[in-house]
């Protein structure tokens, strides 16, 4: 029994520490292209943004068409920004301004992401855009792990809107729903604590999710919505899950939400 017992203490303390060490590796997914000229998203132009840590970043831009919003995208943790087609272009074929960007390590982009990394990426997005366009006419569009981004951007750069797709409560929820047998919060150096911040937002809060999520479940996104200020809306797809969720459905309730909020009007 003595044995037995040591053996499972000893399993129990290396899967935590191999947690530990290789949590970034896990939580971080990043694609390496095509991306920029490579992919096909038309009218648009390639360009290269410049974190204030020196590192230079690529991005695509697409301004608005008829005084219609700009979406400043904060994508998830996997892949880069030539896997979002999907995502943009109906906003593309409505005549909204679409800018994307691949944070550090990346699509091809120098440098290891981290939190404080992905947020140093942000706000070289954020100031890049806010010199061309209105902060009235901008939305911050976050998908899964880019909602903690969006989030915080929002916090420091408030937008005129901000549309969470597949959020959380903050990652250390989502860790502890995957190993609860862990003590997932104490061992995480990236915690994205979405929940403590959108309490201090007052501008208008979108947030969609699919009720099939087994990746970030909906209770969590949930829980961010109950903790967010109104005036926000909360729209579940059902059947859905996190990999498969609606692009033109979530185009259109995302249109009707900035119209009704007279977002960029």
């Amino acid at each position: 029994m003595g044995r037995l017992l040591l053996s499972i203490v000893l399993i129990y303390v290396l899967v935590a520490v191999f947690l530990y060490l290789f949590q970034r590796q896990i939580i971080y997914r990043p694609g390496y292209g095509p991306t920029g000229d490579h992919w096909a998203l038309p009218k648009g132009e390639t360009i290269t943004l410049t974190t204030n840590d020196g590192l230079s970043l690529q991005a695509w831009y697409r301004p608005a068409q008829r005084n219609l919003p700009t979406l400043l995208i904060f994508h998830g943790n996997a892949g880069a920004i030539n896997l979002r087609s999907y995502l943009v272009t109906p906003y593309l074929i409505h005549g909204y301004g679409v800018f994307l960007f691949d944070y550090r390590g990346y699509g091809g982009n120098p440098g290891k992401p981290t939190e404080t990394g992905l947020y140093k990426d942000g706000e070289a997005a954020v100031n890049y855009l806010r010199q061309r366009v209105k902060p009235r006419c901008i939305v911050y569009y976050g998908e899964s792990l880019g909602t903690g981004v969006a989030v915080e951007m929002a916090l420091h750069y408030p937008p005129a809107a901000l549309v969470l797709q597949s959020p959380y409560s903050s990652l250390g929820d989502v860790g502890s729903y995957h190993y609860p047998f862990l003590p997932v919060k104490l061992l995480m150096k990236d915690k994205y604590t979405s929940i403590e911040k959108i309490t201090r937002l007052h501008i208008p809060v979108l947030m969609m999710h699919g009720s099939s999520d087994t990746i970030v479940p909906a209770k969590l996104g949930e829980r961010l919505f109950v903790a967010a200020n109104q005036p926000k809306q909360w729209q579940s797809f059902e059947v859905h899950g996190h990999n498969d969720m609606p692009s033109m459905q979530m185009f259109q309730a995302t249109d009707k939400f900035l119209r009704e909020q007279g977002v960029c009007q």
